[in-house]
């Protein structure tokens, strides 16, 4: 606005102190909208022309949103980064369960053999007596 107005930035934020402009604030900085710069200077402001075609320029809202979009897609791109990271690491935890129950029947199936050595000597050589019974 201090380019198409010829004001100086500060001059621009005294008029929005001083209520001669209206503007917003978001994310800490002034949003005002074309027509409100209009209404408020509205013969200093310089009409801009491309080539042969005349564009309309960016709105100041338009503008303020582009730079919230480009925010917000940085954001979800962090978020999917994160997203993909989590399921690797889920996979990594699937896989340590996996191995822990392999480990859990092994253990197991190692102590019914020593019961079943167990019996089979009790079976053959009788049941060993305990000290004490007569």
């Amino acid at each position: 606005l201090s380019e198409a107005t010829g004001f100086a930035v500060a001059t621009i934020r005294k008029h929005i102190k001083d209520g001669k402009l209206q503007a917003q604030k978001v994310k800490g900085k002034y949003v005002i909208t074309e027509e409100e710069a209009k209404r408020a200077y509205g013969q200093r402001m310089k009409v801009e022309a491309k080539s042969d075609k005349t564009k309309e320029s960016i709105s100041f809202e338009q503008r303020a949103l582009d730079v919230e979009l480009q925010k917000l897609t940085d954001a979800l791109e962090n978020l999917k980064k994160g997203y993909d990271s989590l399921q690797k690491r889920v996979k990594r935890l699937e896989e340590d369960i996996q191995l822990l129950a392999a480990v859990q029947t092994t253990s197991t199936k190692e102590e019914d053999t020593r019961g079943l050595f167990r019996r089979i000597g009790d079976y053959l050589f009788g049941k060993p007596e305990k000290e004490g019974n007569s």
